[in-house]
């Protein structure tokens, strides 16, 4: 929806910023960023859908795992 950046790192963070209508930085909200999780290792994919009450994201990484992960608005 254009409300979510979201980013994942070869240092296994996945990272999410909230952004204002006109897709700044929402500065207020997220000064520096908001850390989702955590992996020991590389996340390579992420997927994100809003769904009823928030944010379904899900990470795929080098450690074969995939995740699912929730945000409430």
């Amino acid at each position: 929806d254009g409300k979510l950046l979201v980013s994942g790192g070869d240092d296994g963070r996945l990272m999410g910023w909230w952004l204002t209508p006109e897709y700044q930085l929402d500065r207020v909200k997220s000064p520096i960023g908001q850390e989702i999780y955590h992996s020991d290792r590389k996340i390579n994919s992420i997927d994100l859908k809003t769904i009823d009450r928030g944010i379904a994201i899900v990470t795929g990484g080098e450690d074969f795992q995939v995740t699912l992960h929730q945000l409430i608005n």
